[in-house]
């Protein structure tokens, strides 16, 4: 830090208490610049008092003072250790300029700098090694059309080791701007084959779908396929998953399948001889209508036929989801 400046400071005392003041007491101007009473002072009400001053090795900031605390005469100057109000009765000046200030000091490698430098390292590797995982994810799915490979993307299922650190602590102590450090990582990451579960479960909704519907099977995509991890070994030797998967059932309404003949049938039993508002009231809470519209004719008419058979029905597919 080469050698601190010093001079001498006029300390100002305008309340009506006594003051005193010990040897190191610091003292700051409003640029941060810290400076060390080496006298002690007692100063009486209304009284000023002359007591010499050296800078501080640091300033407000931390940073080094040397040469920069060559400083000209006329500034004020407040105690750090009393209180705000208190600041502005009982102050210093500096009415001569302060000299002797030297800069000198040389960068060394210290203990704490080693722990940066290694902290820096690990995220360095652990950065790298989740882009690896990646890219191979990346290359695997793009290579193989029977399969796709997810991560399971779980704190508590990614283990990261790091090993064989060195840090060159020979060098600590040494005037040195750089050091070559090394170390490895062992990371572990798990996946499972979306692909094959989707396959799966398509199978299984296949197999689960309900009467006078069918299963449109464009619809289960991978997008629809939502993994959740429920259990784990503690030491990951088993993950134990439940995946979601979503279809689309629609309904067969087709008037030539059984299914459909019925319910054309129920729907006329139901709108029979109704007004318009009332059958499309009946006709839109059915579960298996999203939307209904009814034309009449002549068009002035305003009831349904009194008779089921002179009630014609089209259907248009509507489809459901299902899991």
């Amino acid at each position: 830090v080469g050698e601190n400046a010093h001079g001498e400071l006029t300390i100002i005392n305008n309340s009506d208490e006594s003051y005193s003041l010990r040897v190191q007491t610091r003292i700051a101007n409003n640029a941060g610049m810290i400076f060390l009473l080496r006298d002690p002072v007692n100063i009486a009400p209304g009284e000023e008092v002359t007591a010499r001053a050296e800078a501080a090795d640091l300033d407000l900031y931390g940073e080094i003072t040397g040469e920069r605390g060559n400083l000209p005469a006329g500034l004020q100057w407040e105690f750090l250790g009393l209180a705000p109000d208190e600041r502005t009765k009982v102050y210093a000046e500096n009415r001569s300029a302060f000299s002797g200030g030297k800069t000198s000091f040389r960068t060394v490698l210290h203990e704490k700098d080693l722990e940066i430098a290694k902290k820096q390292l690990e995220q360095e590797l652990l950065a790298t090694a989740k882009q690896l995982v990646e890219e191979d994810k990346t290359l695997h799915n793009s290579q193989y059309s029977d399969s796709f490979i997810e991560i399971l993307y779980y704190d508590e299922l990614t283990r990261a080791e790091f090993h064989d650190f060195d840090l060159q602590e020979a060098f600590l102590g040494e005037a040195v701007t750089s050091i070559p450090i090394q170390g490895s990582l062992t990371y572990t990451a798990y996946a499972y084959d979306a692909q094959h579960i989707l396959n799966m479960l398509k199978k299984e909704l296949e197999n689960h779908v309900g009467v006078g519907k069918r299963l449109l099977l464009e619809t289960m995509t991978m997008d629809r396929l939502v993994a959740h991890v429920i259990d784990y070994a503690d030491d990951l030797s088993w993950i134990k998953l439940t995946v979601d998967l979503s279809g689309t059932e629609q309904f067969i309404l087709d008037p030539l399948t059984p299914a459909g003949a019925r319910f054309s049938k129920r729907v006329r039993e139901l709108v029979t001889g109704l007004t318009t508002v009332e059958a499309l009231r009946i006709l839109r809470n059915l579960p298996e209508v999203d939307n209904a519209d009814i034309r009449l004719w002549p068009p002035w008419s305003s009831n349904l036929p009194r008779v089921p058979a002179h009630i014609t029905i089209e259907t248009l597919l509507r489809s459901s989801s299902t899991r």
